[in-house]
């Protein structure tokens, strides 16, 4: 059975990405992954990550492994946005009753054996109720599903697979998140683990192990890394932040940078330097103001060229980040 043929052909994947999810499970089956070393799929953010790691469980489905656990930060909104976009990309799969694909906190207790021999994806949270419950499917639910090869993969893998985190006390605190992943993995006789991720890096630095009260944990490092090919039309952070000094093209006027002062007048409220109700004349916020007014102007421009051309006219939000704390946003 060709999974990821029909997926890739479903999709139209190009060359360049089925290459990347054929280099990820040579690596997988290959046994370059252990417990403590598992496979990096490494994208760009908003780089087709989600797409990628699909393609990735469908031909790994072609390679003998038999369930795969996609881990999701710890959102309902994540978990199900994640789960519908698996269930797309499998959809004509799932017709055929060759994939089943289940939220693990509603997962049916009577699943027949014609399901169970299908190939299964289960969607989870990294939270301790889901992953416990992934637990629980495996040692006591459905059993016979340990003797099968199984794939585990972490999105935003750097959120909860951190071995450790240092508490106000400077202790080292081992977390319940990542101790549980780590029990997953042994919970079945094969399982290759592969983290997928935009922001590596404390996943790059972790220590080979610690030890703790005489208990030796191993953080989980990555054992190879496959870099997952942006598409054509893709715009990040290099092209907002280019080193090079390129004059009058369209990404000199995407970044500006805000001055400290204006930051901390939208950090907290205060009347001596800035009353709301100067908020559309006020120097103190004109990179602000700005932003908004272009966002503004810039969508409806969009929408009428859209009308025009007969196309569907899309939706625009706008995202405000200035500081990290909850009291200046409500700020």
């Amino acid at each position: 059975m060709n999974y990821y043929s029909k997926v890739a052909e479903k999709r139209n994947d190009s060359e360049e990405l089925r290459a990347c999810v054929e280099a990820v499970v040579e690596n997988l089956k290959n046994g370059t992954t252990s417990v403590t070393k598992p496979g990096m799929l490494l994208g760009k953010i908003q780089g087709g990550k989600t797409r990628a790691f699909i393609g990735v469980i469908a031909y790994a489905f072609d390679n003998d492994y038999d369930i795969s656990i996609v881990l999701t930060k710890g959102t309902k909104a994540l978990a199900k946005q994640t789960y519908e976009r698996v269930v797309e990309d499998f959809s004509e799969l799932i017709e055929d009753d060759k994939i089943q694909v289940f939220d693990i906190m509603s997962l049916p207790q009577n699943l027949t054996n014609y399901v169970l021999r299908q190939k299964l994806i289960f969607v989870a949270k990294k939270q301790k109720d889901n992953l416990g419950r992934i637990i629980k499917c495996l040692e006591e639910t459905y059993p016979n599903l340990k003797q099968r090869k199984l794939l585990i993969v972490d999105d935003e893998a750097d959120f909860a697979s951190i071995g450790f985190t240092r508490t106000r006390n400077e202790g080292i605190e081992l977390k319940k998140i990542a101790t549980m992943i780590d029990n997953l993995r042994t919970k079945v006789e094969k399982s290759d683990f592969l983290q997928v991720t935009a922001t590596p890096y404390s996943l790059y630095l972790q220590p080979e192990d610690i030890q703790l009260n005489d208990v030796i944990f191993k953080p989980i490092r990555p054992a190879f890394t496959v870099l997952l090919p942006i598409y054509p039309t893709y715009i990040g952070g290099d092209y907002y932040f280019k080193e090079e000094d390129y004059e009058e093209t369209i990404d000199d006027y995407i970044y500006q940078e805000v001055p400290s002062e204006e930051l901390g007048v939208l950090k907290k409220e205060d009347g001596r330097v800035f009353k709301i109700e100067e908020a559309l004349k006020s120097k103190k916020i004109h990179f602000l103001r700005t932003a908004i007014i272009n966002f503004i102007v810039g969508s409806v421009i969009r929408r009428i060229q859209q009308q025009d051309s007969d196309a569907k006219v899309s939706k625009y939000s706008f995202i405000v980040h200035t500081d990290i704390a909850k009291k200046t946003h409500d700020w």
